[in-house]
């Protein structure tokens, strides 16, 4: 073993550097012939001969050892560029600072690897194992990490720009800060994984299972999340700006003060979700299931509720001006009329029979069409207001 840092820094280059001049030689002869080569390096006396270790290089692996074996191996700031590391074991390795940009490891083992500040980009890790790797602030751009296992790891500020983590499994994992703009993230599993303050602007998120996720404060910007599932998730001031959320399920979901500002979540099912000053203004809530939401101080202007389902909904003081609710379901026939108190609306705002007359009873108005319900808005007590016009 090399034991100076100047000398094993120069055999972990040495071992990349070998593994792609000699790909057919012993994973032994290759750290062997590293360390020696690098150690005569620091002679003071130029070499006169070969570095006898090297003659192992010439020998070929038998057939029944393909898969290298770089279990535990230090191949910090090693160059791996274009490696052939398919079904390569490096279950442990440090691979801090490597230089791995296109190199194959599909299949590859890296179980607690290191790759801190590693270049991945546009490697192809399909298939891989990443289970509680450390991949911080690795760069991973256009990586193909398809069915990728990286179930715990640790990939914080790390760049996943346009990379395609179709169906991979990122249970657990560790996204906070992260680069995924673009990235394909179809079907892929994020359940209980921490994407805070990550970048997700055009990420395609369609059927992603994202159950217990953490999204506070991520950019999701123009994101497809079409049938995906956020049972339970946190999106506190997310935003999600213009992002299509159709047949989302975001039940009991935390969306306080989050951005949905355009957002498309027709048939989405939003029952029980918090959405305190959430700002869904031209929003799509067409068929949309928001039974027990809390829509306090929510700004739901010029939104479309065609047909959603506000039964028990907490409306307080939230905004409907200009938003259609033609066809909504606000009351039934017993209790389970939502919370209106402070809850303003305007002339064009359109509302279905017969809770229109209901809330017009209620209404006072402010001036410039906007008009705004007083009293307790489910009691049903009779209130004396200004009869306010109905659409």
């Amino acid at each position: 073993m090399v034991d100076d840092e100047l000398t094993r820094q120069q055999a972990a280059i040495l071992r990349g550097l070998l593994l792609l001049s000699a790909p057919d030689a012993p994973t032994a002869a290759i750290n062997t012939a590293a360390e020696a080569i690098a150690r005569r390096a620091q002679d003071p006396a130029p070499p006169t001969a070969a570095t006898p270790e090297a003659a192992g290089l010439s020998d070929l692996r038998p057939a029944d050892d393909s898969p290298r074996n770089l279990h535990e191996a230090d191949l910090t700031d090693a160059y791996l560029t274009r490696a052939n590391l398919i079904n390569a074991d490096l279950t442990i390795a440090n691979m801090a600072r490597a230089y791995v940009r296109d190199a194959d490891l599909k299949r590859a083992n890296l179980t607690g690897a290191d790759l801190t500040i590693a270049n991945l980009a546009r490697v192809n890790l399909i298939d891989a194992d990443l289970t509680v790797a450390n991949l911080a602030r690795a760069n991973l751009k256009d990586a193909k990490l398809a069915r990728a296992v990286l179930r715990d790891a640790f990939l914080k500020r790390a760049n996943l720009t346009g990379a395609d983590l179709n169906r991979a499994d990122l249970t657990g994992a560790d996204l906070t800060g992260a680069n995924l703009a673009g990235a394909n993230l179809n079907h892929t599993i994020l359940i209980d994984a921490d994407v805070t303050g990550a970048d997700l602007n055009r990420a395609d998120l369609t059927s992603a299972e994202m159950t217990g996720a953490k999204l506070n404060r991520a950019d999701a910007t123009g994101a497809k999340l079409v049938g995906a599932s956020l049972h339970g998730a946190e999106l506190i001031r997310a935003n999600l700006n213009c992002g299509d959320l159709t047949s989302a399920n975001l039940t009991s979901a935390n969306l306080d003060y989050a951005i949905l500002t355009g957002a498309n979540l027709a048939h989405a099912d939003l029952a029980h979700a918090v959405m305190y000053g959430t700002d869904l203004a031209h929003a799509n809530l067409a068929h949309a299931n928001l039974i027990l939401a809390n829509l306090t101080l929510a700004d739901l202007n010029r939104a479309n509720l065609t047909r959603a389902n506000l039964t028990s909904a907490n409306l307080s003081r939230a905004n409907l001006t200009s938003a259609d609710l033609s066809d909504a379901i606000l009351m039934s026939d017993g209790p389970g009329a939502p919370e209106c108190t402070g809850m303003r609306w305007s002339e064009r705002t359109r509302w279905p029979a017969p809770f229109g007359e209901w809330l017009r009873e209620r209404s006072t108005p402010l001036g410039g069409g906007q008009y705004e319900v007083q009293g307790a808005g489910n009691s049903g007590a009779d209130l004396t207001a200004p009869s306010a016009p109905l659409r």
